[in-house]
């Protein structure tokens, strides 16, 4: 389970997703999955905690950029934004993330698939890490969870526990 185990990478894993910690961008891969940690979802759900699971493929299928998909789905403030300028797009979306921070308990936004992500629109991978880290600060002072997690090969068991 996911108390009293630190794995040696967690950077890799969802055990502390729960947690407030810096340590908030996670890069895993199925083989590093523990499935003893099923217990994860409901731990989230005692806390509070906001979870947005998101499959890259269906974001890649729509059209939309991805932080207006985020943001429609965390129901942010100042969204849809305009995707006129490409880094500009991230600076409204970073600040709603900080609003959303006033009234939330925690939040974890996994995006399954993220090695296609990262293969099919880089620059919009790094704005989203830039965009993330950038208004994380706010929650870690408040001691709240803030995660966001790429689940970079598309994974059947991450869907089923975080989809809900």
């Amino acid at each position: 389970g996911i108390r009293g185990r630190v794995p040696e990478d967690s950077m890799n894993s969802y055990w502390n997703i729960g947690q407030a910690t810096s340590d908030c961008v996670h890069f895993v891969y199925s083989d590093e999955i523990d499935l003893s940690d099923r217990s994860i979802s409901e731990d989230l759900r005692k806390k509070n905690i906001l979870v947005l699971y998101l499959d890259y493929q269906e974001i890649s299928r729509s059209g939309e950029h991805i932080a207006n998909i985020i943001a429609e789905h965390l129901e942010l403030e100042h969204a849809p934004y305009v995707v006129r300028s490409q880094p500009k797009i991230w600076v409204p979306f970073s600040d709603d993330l900080i609003g959303k921070s006033e009234s939330e308990s925690g939040m974890v936004i996994i995006i399954d698939g993220a090695n296609l992500f990262l293969n099919e629109r880089p620059r919009d991978f790094f704005g989203l890490i830039e965009a993330f880290l950038d208004q994380f600060d706010r929650w870690l002072k408040e001691q709240k969870p803030c995660h966001l997690c790429f689940q970079m090969e598309e994974n059947s068991w991450v869907r089923n526990t975080f989809s809900q």
